[in-house]
Order: structure tokens, then sequence, then C-alpha cells
């Protein structure tokens, strides 16, 4: 049943990322996403300055950032924003349902990448830096969660966490409310991250310590699609200096994802 919850989950995922549609999904495969009371405001937290100096040109356009060619569906997208980019698509997507007794999959809609870290502008180098802010929300996300008798159904087997930052960078391993949340009450929601592993730890430590249902996920790319898009598409150019570009293998140095028997 658990693997089952998360296959669903995953393709969730990949499907809406994509826009597709697929035969794997059953039509009664519908999601829910957590809008009412403080959920509204936790959803769009990351719209708004939270330290004065704060940028926010990253959430421009659904979180595709700032524009740079519409006929060439170029944006400057950051590496961080892989929260925006499902959550954005998943409010008008056909598989979300209002109804939770009738969802197969519950995102929650937390920009946890946002709440851990951010950019700002820093005098010191008179450009923009990174600052922590260690995810004040956390809190707050797991009490919502604990509440939730969706979530006390299957101890949050069913539920989607995007992480949206490399786990490999420790910016919040050692983040207490952070580590909570993802270790705690929500160990085994379905997580998705860019890169799934920590360089921080030699050995099996890292994955110990980052526990179970983690997925790997590529950065957001710059090139979104729109009718505005003009060809030749960015698959049909044939000028490309670079050829190869190593994407990975199937095998994980560090581990692939676990499946805990354990709720």
């Amino acid at each position: 049943k658990v693997v089952k919850m998360k296959r669903i989950a995953i393709l969730l995922f990949l499907f809406i990322l994509t826009n597709s549609i697929s035969s794997q999904l059953k039509k009664n495969n519908y999601f829910y996403i957590y809008d009412t009371g403080y959920w509204v405001n936790i959803s769009v937290a990351s719209l708004y300055k939270r330290d004065p100096n704060e940028r926010l040109d990253n959430q421009l356009n659904n979180g595709a950032g700032p524009l740079v060619n519409i006929s060439n569906g170029a944006y400057h997208t950051d590496q961080y924003q892989l929260f925006s980019m499902i959550y954005y698509r998943a409010l008008k997507d056909y598989r979300r349902t209002l109804d939770p007794s009738k969802a197969t999959t519950f995102l929650i809609p937390y920009d946890f990448a946002t709440d851990a870290a951010y950019y700002k502008n820093c005098q010191k180098t008179a450009g923009v830096c990174y600052d922590f802010r260690k995810c004040p929300l956390a809190p707050k996300v797991e009490e919502l969660l604990l509440a939730s008798p969706w979530y006390r159904r299957n101890y949050g087997h069913d539920h989607l966490l995007i992480v949206g930052m490399n786990y490999a960078m420790d910016h919040y391993i050692l983040k207490p409310k952070c580590k909570s949340l993802l270790a705690g009450t929500c160990r085994n929601c379905t997580k998705f991250a860019i890169d799934d592993y920590s360089y921080m730890y030699s050995g099996d430590a890292g994955i110990n310590a980052r526990g179970d249902f983690w997925h790997a996920a590529p950065f957001p790319a710059d090139f979104h699609w729109s009718s505005h898009v003009t060809r030749p598409y960015p698959w049909e150019n044939t000028d490309r200096p670079i050829i190869v570009s190593y994407v990975g293998s199937q095998r994980s140095y560090y581990g692939p994802a676990r499946y805990s028997p354990h709720p």
C-alpha cells in the first residue's frame, strides 16, 4: 500500500511538472492542496519580503523569474524555484480536487527552499548574497499537518513535500526547525529535492541522517513554453557548442531513495 501511494505521488509530481497526461495514472488519481485557514498564508509567504533587503525577482512569472526573450521562451529561472514550478501549475491542473476525501495524494503548499534560505542585497559584495532563514514557518506546517485527519490517516505517506533545494548543500540539515519537519512530522512524506545526498557525512551517515522517501529532481530550466514561443524550438536548434552533457546514471554513489516498512 505504501509503495503504491509513493508511486502515485511521484507520477503526479512528474506529470504536473511537464504538463503531461499519462495512462499510468488512473482517472481517480487526484491530488488535494491544503488551502484553508493558515495554509493560505504559508502558500504565499515566498511572495513577500521578510527581510527589507530580500530580493523577490526570482518569484516573477510564477517562479520562472525575469523574462529574457519571450519568443525563445527564455527566462532567468533561479535554481531553487522548483516549488513554484510545481505549485502554480498544480493549482490549475485538472487532477486537482477540492474534496480531500477524493484525493490519493496531498500536496503541502509550503516553499521549503525559500523558508530555509533566501537571496538579498548585500553591501559587503555590492551585489547579491545568500542568507539563512532557518525555516521559521516549519513549526506551523507541522502543527497544521498533525491536526489534519488526512495526514493522520496514512502517517503522511500520501503527502508530497517539494523541498526545492540541494540537500547536498546542507542549508537545513543543522537547522532544528527545518530538520524537525523533514525527519519528524514529514519523515514519511515523499520529498523532492535538487540532489538527494549530503557530502557533509562519510559512508552511510548522510543517508541515515537524511531519512527515507527522498527523490532527486533536476534544476528548473530557463526555458518555459508558452504560445509566444516561435521556431526553431530549443531542441531543433543545431547550433549547439556543447555536444555532450553528463546528467547522472541509474546507480547512485550516495544511495538510492529508500522505502521504510514502518509508519
